[in-house]
């Protein structure tokens, strides 16, 4: 476990930097597009139409470069050819949905507000190239992600497409170029993205390609093509979860994607708190399926409690942390963004009892009863459309983040039972409530901090101080023992790694 709680931190730090200048950039953007929300709304909406259809063009891969590859050696020439049908795989799925996605371009824009109508129909063709780099970005992280290297692939995901964005706001800021290019340059910095992916993951041992494919027999095509079905099923589900109440929003909505921007932050805002649980999840990932593999049940329980306590300490921070300076947030941003407070608050009800649950969905799709993890997907999309469906015509942004925040609960609930009575499996114990007690006992004391009139330092101090308190407390509870031995082992060696 040592191992995956360095590798956690590793990607931790990565997504938060990247998340830090995503920051900064969701900053510029309300400043550059202050003035026409639709065309903020509009950029917005467009890259989550990209990521939904980038989940159904991969068709599974993704899900199948990062738990199989990991079944063969290094050398093993069935590792290349299973690499080389993942990367088939979202190529030939987007030569054959090209000719419908062209043939009904007219029926899908209209999907949208009259008013937003001209944006999608004017850069309808940019989509097709936006969802075809992500699905290579997407799929070379998973492949980084199976070879314990998760923060290179964040890195790009995280880092670099971030840098790129702010660039491109800075140069329409300053008018080197106009919206189109703003555009544009959006869409390339995902291209320039996948290709670096692919030159890091060239380097690594036992990448490759191999058109020998009769390395595998008939039922282990069998079993790989049922496996990429599920957890296609799956991805369309969880992607849709994370971005169909925005898209929803734009569509529902009597103001379009006009909508969108605070909505958008809200939901920026709400992501940093779940910052680490990805960088955990991804980083436990291998060593789970690893044990699960080589049936070690002692290894695997011992993982899945860890990790599950590791991941409710750094959700209990950090709803804390956010909770407690979203009217600094607020006070920053331009006129018109005050809806955030609420639309943040609502979302985190959601995401917290998301990232309580540890890393269920994770167990889940490795083991035999992967398919479950597609039904009660389904059941979550479900929930969310019909939730949506009757709350946003009604009360707009808020009955989205409702509708999200109510579905996710039910889902993760429904995946805590099923795991505990099918794996005798659950993340909660005492050191639960310990972890729970130390946030609300350091949460209060930096709640009653008097505001200091500026908002960054404001931040800065209720967050230190919260931190401050916390941590002892967890360290003196020994609620988590990966904390307790990686503090002492930086304290020894002088270094974080």
């Amino acid at each position: 476990m040592g191992i995956v709680f360095r590798q956690s931190i590793k990607s931790t730090i990565v997504i938060f930097t990247g998340n830090l200048i995503g920051a900064v950039a969701t900053y510029f953007t309300a400043q550059v597009f202050s003035q026409d929300k639709q065309q903020f709304g509009f950029s917005r909406t467009l890259i989550t139409v990209g990521v939904i259809s980038m989940i159904c063009i991969l068709m599974g891969a993704a899900s199948v470069m990062q738990t199989f590859t990991q079944r063969y050696e290094k050398r093993d020439e069935r590792k290349k050819v299973l690499i080389s049908l993942c990367f088939l795989a979202p190529l030939l799925m987007a030569l054959c949905l090209l000719p419908f996605y062209l043939g009904f371009k007219a029926e899908i824009v209209a999907m949208f507000k009259p008013q937003d109508r001209a944006y999608f129909s004017d850069y309808y063709g940019w989509v097709a190239l936006l969802v075809l780099a992500w699905g290579y970005l997407t799929l070379l992280e998973a492949y980084m992600i199976s070879q314990h290297k998760s923060a290179q692939g964040l890195v790009m995901r995280e880092v670099f497409l971030r840098v790129c964005n702010l660039l491109a706001l800075g140069a329409l800021y300053w008018q080197l170029i106009r919206f189109h290019g703003f555009i544009v340059l959006t869409v390339l910095g995902y291209v320039l993205s996948a290709i670096l992916l692919l030159l890091l993951s060239m380097r690594t041992e036992g990448f490759g390609f191999s058109r020998r494919w009769k390395v595998f027999t008939r039922g282990e095509y069998k079993e790989i093509f049922r496996f990429a079905w599920y957890h296609l099923l799956v991805g369309v589900s969880v992607y849709l979860t994370g971005y169909l109440d925005g898209l929803l929003l734009a569509t529902l909505d009597k103001d379009g994607v006009s909508a969108v921007p605070a909505y958008t932050i809200a939901v920026f805002i709400v992501g940093l708190m779940a910052v680490p649980y990805r960088a955990m999840a991804q980083a436990v990932f291998p060593a789970l399926n690893r044990a699960y593999i080589e049936r070690n049940d002692a290894e695997l329980r011992d993982i899945f409690n860890r990790s599950g306590i590791n991941i409710l300490i750094v959700a209990v921070a950090m709803a804390f942390i956010i909770g407690l300076n979203l009217n600094n947030a607020a006070s920053i941003l331009p006129k018109g963004y005050e809806k955030i407070v609420p639309l943040s608050l609502i979302l985190m009800l959601g995401r917290a009892v998301d990232m309580a649950t540890g890393v269920n969905t994770e167990m889940i799709s490795i083991s035999i009863y992967y398919k479950f993890n597609f039904r009660i997907s389904a059941i979550l999309v479900v929930l969310i459309v019909v939730l949506c469906w009757l709350l946003i015509p009604r009360y707009g942004a808020y009955g989205a983040a409702w509708g999200s925040s109510i579905a996710l609960t039910i889902f993760n609930i429904a995946k805590l039972i099923f795991l505990k009575k099918k794996m005798a499996l659950h993340p909660f114990s005492l050191q639960s409530l310990k972890v729970i007690l130390a946030g609300i006992v350091s949460g209060l004391i930096a709640y009653f901090i008097p505001y200091l009139g500026n908002p960054v330092v404001d931040a800065l101090l209720r967050a230190g101080t919260l931190i401050i308190i916390y941590t002892p407390l967890l360290l003196w509870w020994r609620v988590s023992p990966d904390i307790n031995e990686y503090l002492a082992t930086v304290v020894k060696k002088k270094r974080l790694f």
